[in-house]
């Protein structure tokens, strides 16, 4: 029999400073460990090489080279904006030639694993999305050795992402009912992503949220807060942490804050991150500043050392989302202004944790009061009344506690119904 806490985390290159994902895979893996499991990683070479990144020491960790024909072409925050849209048009061309772009990674990451098996030293794999490797790799895996618990992180959408041709959408709908249908547990970050892939299921897989988190000492004292505004010169700053996606831009915001900047002495934004400037009104633009991204740690440094943060997510069919940064800011202690969809996941946490104010990110006035409001609650050193059993409850330890549990809720379920079949 395979030890009873054998697990393997299947991932491929993600990019930690960028991507929230880097994160919560790390969690999974750290964590895990601390509830008892013997957890091995399994991922590819330019997670280390291009990124630097390193999980845990003392966890296994099994790397293997890209060696494709072609892959896709890395993107940096600082390029030029015509070689930037020439590598994003090369990229969509692959992916559309190409289902499994990383095919020579996913073919050995599916060797290893199989060893594993073979060798009865995995009891439980966890595969990430995205890109598909992990998940297919992990599917023909389980295929041969039924008596595997394969829990499928499907993180974010598949089939419904919005950037995807309809072929594209077809091929992920296929892979994503596949998967639906062979594991024994599908996680999403939130309820509304269940509830897509839940369409996908004929079977008796045991749906659960498993959100993204934050993996640091939450919110800073009182005390420390009222130090760090003497400290900055009594400056108000304001911080966007994050790149621009998609429909997401600040040009409303930035309208906002010029039409009362007279109202604001000392008002200072800073856009940590994006990988684009947008034009700022002549009456700020000495009060707004464009800065390169930083790493992890520095983004929850400066996080924790703001007056308010910023959230943008654009209005649309989109259900579910609630950025990775979220839960970060959270911890963070300071407000947080939502510039979100009213009726959708990211504003309901932050009014059931009291973390800040929601508004709809095209209405002028509305964010101009939240701002002022921030403002003046700045200026006489009033603390949002944040929940904290909400935030806590956010911690990549407890967001992972919730996946251990599910974990032995589907293993106990296996040895329930092989004791009835004997």
């Amino acid at each position: 029999m395979p030890s009873e806490n054998a697990a393997v985390v299947i991932l491929h290159c993600l990019h930690p400073g960028a991507r929230s994902a880097a994160q919560r895979v790390n969690g999974f893996a750290t964590y895990l460990r601390e509830f008892g499991y013997n957890v091995k990683v399994i991922e590819s070479n330019n997670t280390v090489r291009e990124f630097g990144y390193h999980f845990v020491d003392d966890i296994e960790v099994v790397s293997f080279d890209e060696k494709g024909i072609v892959s896709p072409l890395q993107i940096a925050s600082n390029e030029n904006w015509i070689i930037r849209k020439i590598k994003v048009l090369f990229n969509r061309l692959i992916y559309m030639a190409c289902f499994d772009v990383h095919s020579h990674w996913t073919k050995r990451a599916e060797e290893h694993l199989r060893k594993l098996a073979e060798n009865r030293q995995v009891k439980f794999v966890i595969s990430t999305f995205a890109p598909v490797g992990p998940h297919r790799a992990a599917l023909k895996v389980r295929k041969i050795f039924p008596e595997l618990v394969w829990i499928a992180d499907m993180r974010d959408e598949m089939s419904a992402a919005p950037h995807l041709t309809w072929f594209e959408r077809w091929r992920m709908r296929r892979l994503a009912r596949e998967v639906v249908n062979t594991a024994d547990g599908v996680v999403s970050v939130s309820k509304p992503l269940i509830e897509q892939f839940k369409v996908f299921s004929s079977g008796d897989v045991i749906f659960r949220e498993i959100r993204n988190g934050y993996n640091y000492t939450s919110a800073l004292p009182v005390s420390e807060k009222g130090a760090r505004k003497l400290d900055a010169g009594n400056e108000f700053c304001i911080r966007y942490l994050g790149s621009f996606y998609g429909s997401i831009t600040p040009v409303a915001f930035l309208s906002a804050l010029s039409g009362i900047a007279e109202r604001l002495p000392g008002v200072r934004m800073e856009f940590i991150g994006p990988q684009k400037k947008f034009s700022v009104p002549d009456n700020i633009r000495e009060a707004v500043e464009f800065r390169e991204a930083v790493t992890y740690r520095d983004a929850t440094t400066l996080m924790q050392h703001s007056d308010l943060l910023l959230l943008f997510l654009p209005s649309g069919r989109r259900k579910g989302v609630f950025s990775g940064k979220i839960f970060e800011y959270l911890a963070s202690g300071v407000p947080i202004l939502g510039l979100v969809p009213q009726d959708d996941v990211a504003a309901d946490l932050i009014r059931k944790a009291r973390a800040g104010d929601v508004v709809d990110g095209e209405d002028i006035a509305g964010i101009q009061e939240c701002i002022l409001r921030a403002y003046a609650r700045w200026q006489s050193g009033e603390l949002p009344d944040v929940d904290r059993l909400v935030v806590e409850a956010h911690h990549r330890r407890e967001q992972v506690r919730r996946l251990a549990a599910l974990m032995q809720e589907i293993s106990a379920g296996i040895q329930a119904s092989d004791r009835e079949r004997k």
